[in-house]
C-alpha cells in the first residue's frame, strides 16, 4: 500500500524533511535525558525509561523517513533527467538559432555583396574633384597639348564624365581650342547587329601619339576604359579628339580597379 502523498514530490520531500528532523530531535533529547540520568542519581532509572522512549520513537521516525527518503531521491533523479533534456533540447534550439542566425548574416552579406556588384555595374563614370589634381599631374607633362571632346547629346552620363575631363585636363595645362564642344558628336547605333563604341576613345594624329598614349594610360590607370585610334582623317591640326562613348559594362573608376586587384590576388 502507498505511503500517504507517495505521488506528490512536494508531500514527500516536506514528510522526509519532518520526519528526519523529528528523529533527529528525539536523538537530542535521548542525549540530554542520558546526561541528567548520570547526575540525578535517585531517578535515573525514570531518565533512562524516558530517554528509551525518545530513541524509540527517533528510530520509528527513521524508518518512516526510510522510504520517504528513497521516493524523493527518485523524484530527484526524475527531474534531474527531466532537467539534462530540457538543457539538451535548449542546446539544441540554441545551436538551430545560432546556424539561423549564421545563415541570415551569410543571406545578408550575399545580398549586400549582389546590390553593391550592380550599382558598380551601372554606377555613372565621375572623376571626383580630389582626384583631379592628382590625375593631371600624369599628363601635365605634355601640357599645352590642343584637344577637342565630345560626347553623344543624349547621354547624360558621358557628358558628365566628358565635363569632368575637362577640368581634368584644364589642370594639366592642356588647352581647347574655341571650337571645343562637349555633346554633339559621339556614339551612335547604325545597325541594331552593331554594338554602340563604349569607353574613351582618342583620336591622335601621329606626331602627337604620345600625348595620346599617355592620356589613355592616366584614364586606364583611374580604372576608366580608354583606347587610342590614329585619326581617320589628314589635316595639319595637331590636337587630339576625345570621343566620351557609352559607359562600358561593368565596374569602372575605383570599383574596376578594386575588382582587378582581387582577381588577382585570388590566382
Amino acid at each position: 500500500m502507498a505511503l500517504p502523498g507517495w505521488n506528490s514530490p512536494e508531500f514527500v520531500r516536506s514528510a522526509h524533511e519532518a520526519l528526519e528532523g523529528t528523529a533527529i530531535l528525539f536523538f537530542a533529547a535521548l542525549v540530554v535525558l542520558d546526561i541528567i540520568a548520570h547526575f540525578e542519581t535517585p531517578r535515573h532509572k525514570l531518565f533512562e525509561r524516558i530517554g528509551l522512549i525518545c530513541f524509540g520513537v527517533a528510530v520509528l521516525m527513521e524508518i518512516f523517513a526510510y522510504p520517504y527518503g528513497h521516493r524523493n531521491d527518485f523524484f530527484a533523479d526524475e527531474e534531474i533527467g527531466t532537467l539534462n533534456e530540457e538543457a539538451a533540447d535548449a542546446r539544441e534550439i540554441n545551436g538551430q538559432l545560432e546556424k539561423d542566425a549564421a545563415d541570415m548574416r551569410k543571406r545578408a552579406e550575399d545580398e549586400a555583396a549582389a546590390r553593391l556588384d550592380i550599382e558598380e555595374r551601372v554606377e555613372w563614370r565621375r572623376l571626383p574633384q580630389e582626384k583631379l589634381a592628382e590625375f593631371a599631374i600624369t599628363i601635365k607633362r605634355f601640357a599645352g597639348q590642343q584637344f577637342i571632346i565630345s560626347a553623344d547629346s543624349i547621354d547624360v552620363e558621358g557628358n558628365l564624365f566628358a565635363s569632368d575631363l575637362v577640368k581634368a585636363l584644364k589642370a594639366a595645362l592642356w588647352v581647347y581650342p574655341p571650337i571645343h564642344t562637349v555633346g554633339g558628336a559621339g556614339s551612335t547605333i547604325t545597325s541594331p547587329d552593331m554594338p554602340p563604341d563604349t569607353g574613351v576613345e582618342i583620336l591622335s594624329p601621329n606626331v602627337r601619339r604620345n600625348a595620346a598614349d599617355a592620356l589613355a594610360r592616366a584614364l586606364n590607370g583611374f580604372g576608366f576604359d580608354s583606347h587610342v585610334r590614329d585619326r581617320p582623317w589628314e589635316d595639319t591640326a595637331t590636337r587630339l579628339w576625345i570621343m566620351v562613348h557609352v559607359r562600358p559594362f561593368g565596374p569602372q573608376g575605383e570599383a574596376k580597379l578594386r575588382h582587378t586587384a582581387e582577381a588577382k590576388t585570388q590566382k
